[in-house]
């Protein structure tokens, strides 16, 4: 499977819960935002993650 990613642009440095569907079931994602990792995480058996981070401005969100 390739990566997924998204640009975001954020007013404020609030913390912002993502939701991301249809994707792989019981699948590990390496989460990165504006190039740094926030961690591993595993996509639910209806093949959905959450996950939070605090951005800064806009900055590309990457599931790999």
């Amino acid at each position: 499977m390739g990566g997924e990613n998204w640009n975001q642009l954020f007013p404020d440095s609030s913390p912002i819960i993502h939701l991301v569907t249809d994707l792989p079931p019981n699948h590990s994602f390496q989460i990165s935002a504006g190039g740094v990792s926030i961690g591993t995480r595993t996509s639910s058996a209806q093949g959905t993650l959450l996950f939070t981070n605090t951005p800064s401005g806009s900055q590309a969100i990457t599931l790999q």
